[in-house]
């Protein structure tokens, strides 16, 4: 499973549709062949006034090819067609570990996705993961962490998963941790044993904190979907009424 120790930085500064909704930060790191996108395309179109923040993974990052292979071009055009779907590339730091320059040949990579001339598979924003924690790293990348965030962080990133961690260690006493800082921070659940309400009452919380994106998933990692996806997404269009 990749760990989602992350940053998030987008290529424009994140405007949510109504201050107190969230977007849903999907890690997609399913591979799009024989229909497996197809319950978020679903999604996404029947919950219109949701955003969501799609990251693709295609290879530990943008893959060796100028371009993505056709399964994943045919996938992330499809994705373009939304215009509540935000696209972000995986790029991995491996903590510091990657140089700068293999990182930013990633982060290019990902850019030059545009140029493609047969379908629109631009990229809108980079999620950086494995990224380190201490805080005089704060300058190695723009970007963000995972837990006990240092505050640096955040003056040189768009958004930080603050959280990400199976449900049964979450309390929504972590909340105090971005206190301050909760539209530049987002919350990831994996492993989610509660129930339908104990769902959607975790996404009020956050929505009403001013958690900018959140997601929770009944899988152990993100190549599934999760048996709870569609309530998910209603539990943050409800948060909008």
């Amino acid at each position: 499973m990749l760990k989602l120790f992350t940053v998030f930085v987008l290529f424009f500064i994140i405007v949510l549709v109504e201050a107190k909704q969230p977007s849903i930060l999907v890690p997609l790191y399913i591979y799009p062949e024989d229909n497996a996108w197809q319950p978020f395309y679903n999604a996404i179109k029947n919950f219109s006034n949701v955003k969501f923040d799609v990251i693709v993974n295609v290879e530990n990052g943008p893959g060796n090819g100028k371009y993505p292979g056709r399964d994943y071009i045919a996938g992330v055009a499809k994705l373009r067609l939304f215009s509540n779907v935000r696209i972000i590339g995986y790029v991995y730091t491996s903590y510091g570990k990657r140089s700068a320059a293999q990182v930013n040949a990633d982060v290019n990579k990902y850019a030059n996705w545009k140029s493609y001339t047969k379908d629109n598979i631009r990229i809108d924003g980079i999620f950086f993961d494995e990224v380190p924690e201490a805080a005089n790293m704060a300058t190695y990348l723009k970007i963000l962490t995972g837990t006990n965030v240092p505050k640096p962080f955040y003056n040189v990133t768009d958004n930080i998963v603050f959280f990400e961690s199976p449900w049964s260690q979450y309390s929504s006493n972590q909340l105090t941790q971005v206190k301050g800082l909760e539209s530049k921070s987002s919350v990831i659940i994996h492993t989610f044993t509660g129930t339908d309400a104990e769902q959607q009452s975790t996404v009020a919380k956050w929505a009403a904190a001013g958690i900018a994106s959140v997601y929770i998933t009944t899988s152990a990692d993100y190549d599934s979907v999760s048996s709870k996806w569609i309530q998910l997404c209603a539990a943050v269009e409800n948060t909008k009424k």
